[in-house]
């Protein structure tokens, strides 16, 4: 079968950009880190691992940053953050499963991050955590 070119060069886009098979590799964000810890939890795919890296952005924005993460059947785990500003902030929903990828949130300025989990809305529970530990860096 020929494919029409228009359908063949997104598809292969999509592979080699790593998108079609849930593997991704952001490049680290700018700004300063503020916390780090590393992540460790398991479903029944398998366990769960990596690092996580908030970034402040020195702008009311920050980024979360799972490096060397591996989260087998962790496509749709709900990403969360305690912190300083009151409480559980859902950051985004888990999009790889494995790679390095970074989750935009803005929160106030000067908030501290504690824990970063996630989340099985399926199972309501938490599956995997980071305990965060504030690093020396400041805007």
């Amino acid at each position: 079968m020929r494919w029409p070119v228009k359908i063949l060069i997104p598809c292969l886009l999509l592979l080699s950009c790593g998108k079609g098979n849930g593997v991704i590799n952001d490049q680290p964000p700018s700004g300063t880190v503020i916390a780090s810890g590393s992540l460790s939890g398991s479903t029944t795919s398998g366990a769960i691992t990596g690092t996580v890296l908030v970034y402040d952005q020195c702008n009311g924005s920050y980024v979360v940053r799972f490096a060397n993460l591996s989260a087998p059947g962790g496509i749709g785990l709900q990403i969360q953050a305690n912190t300083s500003s009151g409480g559980t902030t859902t950051i985004s929903t888990l999009s790889v499963v494995s790679g390095n990828v970074n989750y935009p949130i803005t929160l106030s300025s000067g908030t501290t991050f504690s824990v970063i989990t996630l989340y099985s809305p399926a199972g309501n529970t938490g599956v995997a955590y980071a305990t965060l530990t504030p690093a020396a860096g400041a805007c």
